[in-house]
């Protein structure tokens, strides 16, 4: 009986881990896998939410990331016109899951040999980073 019980539990939790952890997302519009999908951006770039995005980018991300230097990570301030913005919200919110399914972050991986942490940022603080990234990506490289 008490296999029996075990079986049936796993049973349950096995398919709910694997759907809430290892199967969710899938390939964007360049077919590479990505977890979040159809993002709704604007095309003019908001400035309000630019500028928190970029107080979050320096708290969160600068340790690593610098825009026109390789450092830790690779620069970012034209990777808002390299990387899909699903890209590149999936990357910031699930970087467990792009290294284990996209193969961009697998390579960039293998460059950079460390794996970005996941700074548990919520859907508005990513856009928030993004539209930051868009908004630089348009203003030339510091020399």
């Amino acid at each position: 009986m008490k296999k029996f019980v075990q079986l049936c539990v796993l049973g349950l939790i096995v398919p709910m881990y694997l759907s809430i952890n290892g199967c969710s997302g899938s390939e964007d519009k360049n077919g590479e896998y990505t977890v979040e999908k159809n993002l709704k951006v604007e095309a003019t770039i908001n400035s309000a939410k630019a500028e928190a995005g970029k107080k979050i980018f320096t708290e969160k991300c600068a340790a690593c990331h610098k825009l026109d230097t390789k450092f830790v990570g690779p620069p970012l301030r034209e990777v808002a016109k390299r990387r899909s913005f699903e890209y590149i919200v999936s990357q910031i919110m699930h970087p467990e899951l792009m290294i284990k399914n996209n193969d961009t972050t697998k390579v960039l991986l293998t460059k950079y040999l460390t794996q970005m942490p996941n700074q548990h940022l919520s859907i508005e603080e990513a856009m928030s980073v993004l539209e930051y990234l868009r908004e630089v990506s348009l203003q030339p490289a510091n020399q």
